[in-house]
């Protein structure tokens, strides 16, 4: 085939490093494959000066490894995998045999550096993984790797029980906020959820799962009883769960690991969390199991005609055989948890107003923006004045929508705030901030700093003497539109 102008480079590269005196590379053979696939490169690497530890990689002198090029290298990275499976079960290995050398390709492939940077790295994660350094104690831990198929995704808002309860065997609460969009916003034991509710019955483990998460039932629960936890505990979990799922609706089921933390310290571990989609018909017969059992259980130890015998046993194959085929899909999990996640402006001039009491007088174009921002920051509570309504001629460059017009501006930016931040408490007041707002001596009360919004030199020039009648005990600050259309603030009034 025709290689690619990256395919080129990368070969280039590849023997150039392999030409170089003493070099560790060799390669091995070189298949072109078809027009627009992977260039593949079989090579060994030199792996006899690597150090073994307990726990590492047991590397052979000299290890084979084939690289998948793509045509677009080197803005995307090669794929390296092995013909062997030796590896399976190792953190950062996928599939058994596909090696996992970035955690984020995006932050760390530098297609500048090319394959001499590929190759390097390639090298020192064989060395670290016969180290056992793959996760270094003092670094972020790689979380187990799910591979999402189902197309429901799960938000997790809450967090979840206190470490001293795990193995936590109970339910996540779920709340469908939109097609395709489940949160989970509480933790509570199965029977304490009511009958109404959805839930997920979920089993927290004080122990990890392999790299990699099963991907049957069945797997999963040779997995468990080969760690001590008996695998009949969880599977009569999700059976009495089950009895609870109406016909023709799947499965949900929650599964955590202290996968989450600092590889070396096991005590700092969070939950990493996990969410299995078992198919509506596969649910369906796990329910009928279940009732079948209680059934069974019944006549269980008694003299029973043939008949009943029959039924019972053929509960139990279903059972055993449900478990074994049952497959899962795994849901696409977002993390909202505050005890694994900081908010990205931590630090910043915006993270002051986090908690704070603010009266942000206009609500237009410079209001607008100001109060979407200030709800983002975390803002406890935002009072918004203006008495003006929404035109359609302002649609082009304020906040608004056509549905909010001949809305008041105070209204409809208040039910866009709690759109975007449901948390925040929002007062609208429709009033004039010049004749009724400023008007009073208490206009600085219950808040812990003003936002004069309006670009009004009017308002401005009476906050002024308001200001110098009455000094507040919380900052003010006015915002105008300069003729450059650039914000500019000015603080009237520092904090007492």
């Amino acid at each position: 085939m025709a290689l690619s102008e990256g395919q080129r480079t990368a070969l280039n590269q590849l023997r150039r490093i392999a030409d170089t005196e003493r070099s560790a590379l060799r390669i091995i053979g070189v298949d072109e494959g078809a027009a627009g696939a992977a260039l593949v490169v079989h090579i060994t690497l030199d792996c006899s000066r690597h150090e073994h530890v307990e726990g590492g990689l047991r590397l052979h002198d000299r290890e084979g490894v084939t690289l998948l090029i793509p045509a677009d290298f080197p803005f995307s990275p090669p794929e390296p995998i092995t013909a062997h499976t030796r590896f399976h079960g190792f953190g950062h290995v996928h599939w058994g045999h596909w090696l996992c050398l970035y955690v984020s390709s995006e932050t760390q492939w530098n297609p500048s550096r090319g394959m001499f940077g590929f190759i390097a790295q390639l090298n020192e994660w064989l060395r670290r993984g016969a180290r056992n350094e793959l996760d270094l104690p003092e670094a972020p831990l790689h979380p187990p790797i799910a591979y999402t198929v189902a197309s429901t995704s799960v938000c997790v808002n809450a967090d979840t029980p206190d470490r001293g309860h795990w193995p936590w065997f109970g339910a996540a609460v779920l709340t469908e906020t939109k097609p395709g969009l489940l949160e989970v916003n509480a933790w509570l034991p199965s029977h304490l959820v009511p009958d109404a509710v959805s839930f997920a019955p979920t089993v927290l483990l004080d122990f990890e799962l392999s790299y990699e998460y099963p991907r049957t039932v069945e797997h999963l629960l040779l997995h468990l009883d080969a760690k001590g936890l008996p695998s009949s505990r969880v599977l009569a979990h999700l059976m009495l769960a089950s009895e609870r799922v109406a016909q023709g609706v799947p499965l949900y089921v929650g599964i955590g690991t202290p996968s989450r933390g600092i590889a070396g310290d096991l005590a700092q571990r969070r939950q990493h969390l996990t969410f299995w989609e078992i198919e509506a018909d596969d649910a369906a017969k796990l329910r009928n199991a279940s009732r079948a059992c209680d059934i069974s259980s019944h006549y269980r130890g008694r003299e029973t005609p043939e008949e009943i015998q029959a039924l019972i046993d053929a509960v139990w194959e279903t059972l055993i055989a449900w478990r074994k085929s049952a497959r899962v899909r795994w849901c696409h999990v977002m993390e909202n948890r505050p005890e694994i996640l900081t908010r990205r402006d931590e630090g910043t001039p915006m993270d002051w107003f986090r908690g704070k009491r603010v009266a942000l007088w206009g609500c237009g174009a410079i209001g607008g923006q100001i109060a979407e921002h200030l709800a983002r920051a975390g803002v406890a509570e935002l009072t918004l004045c203006d008495r003006a309504r929404v035109d359609p001629g302002v649609l082009v460059r304020q906040n608004f929508a056509k549905a909010d017009v001949n809305e008041t501006k105070a209204e409809a930016l208040a039910r866009r705030i709690q759109s975007v931040t449901p948390g925040v408490i929002v007062t609208a007041k429709v009033e004039n901030v010049f004749s009724q707002t400023l008007s009073t001596t208490d206009w600085d009360a219950d808040v812990d700093v003003v936002i004069d919004a309006t670009a009004s030199l009017r308002v401005r020039s009476k906050l002024e003497a308001c200001i110098k009648d009455h000094e507040p005990r919380i900052p003010v600050a006015a915002v105008m539109l300069s003729a450059s259309a650039e914000h500019a603030v000015a603080v009237l009034a520092p904090a007492t």
